[in-house]
C-alpha cells in the first residue's frame, strides 16, 4: 500500500472529475491506494484505515482503478482540516524530523531494517516519540546481517522458543485465561519495565521433532516475559514477544482484541472512544465545539458471501443494541441524538460517558464541549 499522498500526485489526477469537493482541485484531499484479492472465488477489496488524528475519520469520495484492474485508489479527506493524518511510512522517509509528526509508531514486525534508520527511530523515542513492535522486529540491518541490539534496543532477546505452541497469561481480565500463540521468542527486561503478561509452556512438548495433531493445553508457567511496556528517555514503548497482531486476524477472538487495546492504554489514551460491540462502526468529526458521532449496526443487511473462509447470513430483521457508551477525556456540556433527544452525561474520575440507550440501524450523536 502506498503512502497517503497529495491527489495532485495521483496517477491520471483529472481534477475537472466531479465528486462534490471544492477543496479536490486545490490539492487539500489525500488518498490511500489498496489491493483487491481473491478467496474462494470472491473478490475483495481489502480498504487501508485512514483517520485524522485530529478530528476522526475521513470521508471516501471517489473511487478509480488502474488500467490492470488489480489496484483501487479511493480518495480521502477529513471534513474539518481537509488533510489526511494517518500514513504509511517508506524507509526512505525515516527521518526524525517525519517521524516527530506522529505520536505513535506502529511496527507489527520488521526484521530488515537499516542501522541508519534504527537509530533515527531510537532518537525518536528518546525525544518523546511512543513505539508499538513486536517479537523479532529489527534484529537485521538490509544485508541481513544479525544485530547485537535487536528491537530498537530496548529488549533484550535470549533465543527464539522452541516450542511451536506457547501461551500467554496476561495480568488483564479477559475471555481466556491463556492466549495461544505460535512464533514468539525468550525475552528478558533491559530496564524498569512492566510486564503484562508471561509466557506460559504447553502441557505436552510441540517442538519440530514432537509434533501433536490436536490442540496442546496450557502447562507451566514461566517467568518470561511475552508483554513489556517501559520508557526510553522521554519516550514510551510497548513490546510483545509474539506475532500479537498476526495471532488476532488469524483467530478473530476477543481476548486477543482485548490485550491489545489494554495494553496499549500503558502509552496511548485517546480522547473520544465508543464502549460497545464490535458489529458497531464508530466514526466522528469535529465542527466547532461539537463533536459528531455517526454509530452504524453493521448487523443489519450484511451481505451473504464467502469472506475470509467463514460463512455470513444476510439478518433482513432489525437487532436493536442498547446502552452504547461514548467516553471521552473532554468535559461535555450537552449531548444529543439524531432527534434532538437529550442524553444522558456522567462525568467521574476524568472521564465523561455519554449513554445512548438504544441503536438500531443507526444514530448520529452529537456532544457539545
Amino acid at each position: 500500500m502506498k503512502r497517503i499522498m497529495d491527489i495532485k500526485d495521483m496517477p491520471n489526477f483529472n481534477p475537472a472529475v466531479p465528486n462534490g469537493l471544492d477543496n479536490v482541485s486545490k490539492g487539500e484531499v489525500y488518498f490511500g491506494i489498496c489491493r483487491t484479492r481473491q478467496y474462494n472465488g470472491f473478490r475483495e477489496l481489502s480498504i487501508p484505515t485512514i483517520v485524522c488524528d485530529e478530528h476522526g475519520a475521513m470521508l471516501c469520495v471517489a473511487l478509480t482503478k488502474s488500467e490492470d484492474g488489480n489496484m483501487a485508489e479511493k480518495i480521502w479527506r477529513c471534513p474539518t482540516c481537509n488533510k489526511g493524518a494517518f500514513e504509511v511510512i517508506d524507509e526512505k522517509d525515516i527521518t526524525l524530523e517525519e517521524l516527530k509528526k506522529f505520536k505513535t509508531l506502529v511496527i507489527p514486525y520488521l526484521i530488515y531494517l537499516s542501522k541508519e534508520r534504527i537509530e533515527v527511530i531510537k532518537q525518536y523515542i528518546k525525544e518523546g516519540g511512543r513505539i508499538i513492535t513486536s517479537y523479532m522486529s529489527a534484529s537485521r540491518d538490509e544485508d541481513s546481517n544479525i544485530l547485537e541490539e535487536p528491537v530498537f534496543g530496548l529488549i533484550d532477546i535470549i533465543s527464539e522458543n522452541v516450542s511451536k505452541t506457547s501461551f500467554v497469561k496476561p495480568i488483564f481480565d479477559v475471555d481466556n485465561f491463556h492466549l495461544r500463540i505460535k512464533e514468539n521468542c525468550l525475552v528478558k527486561p533491559k530496564n524498569n519495565e512492566e510486564v503484562l503478561g508471561r509466557i506460559t509452556k504447553p502441557a505436552l512438548e510441540c517442538t519440530e521433532d514432537k509434533w501433536m495433531s490436536h490442540d496442546v493445553p496450557p502447562g507451566e508457567e514461566t517467568d518470561y516475559p511475552a508483554i513489556l511496556t517501559g520508557e526510553d528517555g522521554k519516550g514510551k514503548y510497548l513490546y510483545f514477544n509474539h506475532r500479537i497482531f498476526a495471532e488476532y486476524l488469524a483467530r478473530d477472538m476477543r481476548s486477543y482484541r482485548d490485550v491489545i487495546t489494554q495494553s496499549m492504554k500503558r502509552i496511548y489514551q485517546p480522547e473520544v472512544w465508543i464502549e460497545a460491540p464490535r458489529m458497531v462502526e464508530a466514526n466522528y468529526h469535529v465542527r466547532g465545539n461539537k463533536i459528531v458521532i455517526i454509530l452504524t449496526s453493521c448487523i443489519v443487511g450484511r451481505p451473504a458471501a464467502m469472506v475470509w473462509k467463514a460463512q455470513y447470513n444476510n439478518i433482513d430483521e432489525i437487532i436493536p443494541l442498547f446502552d452504547i457508551k461514548i467516553k471521552t477525556t473532554k468535559k461535555i456540556s450537552e449531548a444529543n441524538d439524531i432527534d434532538g433527544n437529550k442524553l444522558a452525561i456522567e462525568r467521574e474520575d476524568g472521564l465523561t460517558t455519554v449513554t445512548l440507550p438504544k441503536l438500531e440501524q443507526y444514530q448520529v450523536v452529537t456532544i457539545k464541549k
